[in-house]
Order: C-alpha cells, then sequence, then structure tokens
C-alpha cells in the first residue's frame, strides 16, 4: 500500500499506472490527524489492446503458423537434398551399370572376335590342308597318266581307269565340301544364304567359287580345290561378275571379302 502525502485538493490524477487490479483508499483527516472518515474503491486498468487475451491469440497462432512454415520451409530443403543425393546416386549407379555392361560387351566382343580368329585359323588350315591333298592327288595323277602314255597296253586300261576314277572321287570330295561349307557359314554370318538371296542365279559350284574368293585364295589354290584348270578359274571369275553385275574396276575378290 502507498499513501500519498495529505492534499486539500480533491482530485487526484494518476498516469501511466501499469495494468492490473487496484484497490483506492482515501481517508479525511482533521488538523490535529485524527482521521474522520474513509473510503475504499475498486477498478481495474485494462492492458492495451497488442497485450489482450485475442491479441496473445493471434500472436500464439501468428507464431505457431510461422513455425509449422518454417518446419514446412526446413522440410522442403531437407527433401530437395534427399532428392537431389538420391538422383546422384542414381546416375552414379546408371553409369556404372552403363559401365559394367560395356565391360562385358568388349569382354564379349573380344572373346567372339579371339573364336572368330581361332575359327578362321583352323578352316584356313583345314582348307590348306585340302588344298596340299588335291596337290598330292593331282601330282600322283598327273604321274599315272604320264605313265599309262608311255607305257601303253603294258598298262592294263581296267586299272589304269580304276584309278583315275579313285583319284578324281577323292580330289576336293563332297564330304569335304560340306564339312567346309557348315564351318565358313558359322564364321562368316550365312554367306551363302546372303549371297544366294541377293542374287538367285548363282548355282551352288558359283557360291562354292565365291567362298574360295572370300577367303583371298590365289587362282592356282582354287584350281586345286575345284579341281580345274587355271583358265577354268578365269571363267568362273568371269561367270560370277557378269551375274552379280560387278564392273570391271571392282576386284571380284574384294568384293566378295566386304559382302555381307
Amino acid at each position: 500500500m502507498v499513501w500519498r502525502d495529505p492534499s486539500v485538493t480533491p482530485v487526484i490524477e494518476y498516469k501511466y499506472l501499469p495494468y492490473g487490479k487496484y484497490v483506492f483508499k482515501a481517508e479525511a483527516v482533521s488538523g490535529s490527524g485524527q482521521i474522520l472518515s474513509e473510503t475504499n474503491y475498486s477498478f481495474e486498468v485494462k492492458p492495451p489492446f497488442y497485450l489482450s487475451t485475442p491479441t496473445k491469440i493471434v500472436y500464439t497462432l501468428a507464431v505457431l503458423f510461422l513455425l509449422w512454415g518454417i518446419y514446412r520451409y526446413v522440410q522442403q530443403i531437407i527433401h530437395k537434398k534427399k532428392e537431389k543425393v538420391r538422383i546422384e546416386q542414381e546416375e552414379i549407379r546408371r553409369k556404372e551399370i552403363e559401365k559394367r555392361e560395356q565391360q562385358i560387351m568388349t569382354l564379349e566382343k573380344e572373346k567372339l572376335e579371339s573364336e572368330l580368329t581361332l575359327k578362321s585359323k583352323e578352316l584356313a588350315t583345314s582348307t590348306m590342308t585340302l588344298i596340299r591333298k588335291n596337290e598330292v592327288l593331282a601330282t600322283i595323277k598327273e604321274e599315272i597318266v604320264q605313265q599309262k602314255a608311255a607305257l601303253g597296253s603294258q598298262y592294263p586300261n581296267k586299272y589304269y581307269e580304276k584309278i583315275i576314277r579313285l583319284l578324281d572321287e577323292n580330289l576336293s570330295s563332297e564330304d569335304d565340301w560340306a564339312i567346309f561349307q557348315a564351318n565358313f557359314d558359322r564364321i562368316h554370318e550365312n554367306f551363302f544364304r546372303h549371297l544366294h538371296e541377293k542374287y538367285p542365279e548363282l548355282t551352288p559350284n558359283d557360291l562354292r567359287f565365291c567362298a574360295y574368293l572370300r577367303l583371298n585364295l590365289s587362282s592356282k589354290d582354287i584350281a586345286h580345290l575345284m579341281n580345274i584348270s587355271l583358265k577354268g578359274v578365269e571363267m568362273g571369275r568371269a561367270r560370277i561378275r557378269k551375274k552379280i553385275g560387278l564392273p570391271s574396276t571392282k576386284s571380284l575378290t574384294e568384293f566378295m571379302i566386304e559382302f555381307k
């Protein structure tokens, strides 16, 4: 309780009282200091509008909304960062998968090329074996023909004809050709089928000739394999060139090597 000094003025003014509840107590005092009468008056100073309960509720809601907005903003930033990390990780995984697939494809390609090289060497070896065999048989045949010419009737015809027939049958036999064709077609991706589809006028013998050209064999080797003369080889080249319509400026051997 705070008392003010006695005053003869019946009016007392208070300014800038803090908000809250108050009790105003007044006493009438005589000159000798005797209390003549007293009274009490209760009153309340209302808080300013910005400190009122509705305003506090608004403030609270505003703060809550602000906190919610900050929370949402932080969540969005975290989500964006997570999404960015996820995309980067997916990109890294995708690149790793592509790299592994590329490595696998490279290894498979190298393996296929290695196998193709090996098979090509095997085919070349078997072809050269056939050539050497035919060369030997052709030499034997030529020797027998010369012996028959020298001996005449002393060399009985039935023996001579029998040996010649056996030699002719084994000069590049059909069995050898079937094995060669199967191996050749596997290595050179259905060369015979594609060539025949594009140039249906080619005969089986022409296709065989084309296969030897693709192997870049010499005319002499082709002659031994097909049991024909060098002149027959040149005629065969001319015949095939005409059927496929190849100009004279283009090499037939190069055409067959490049054909797909």
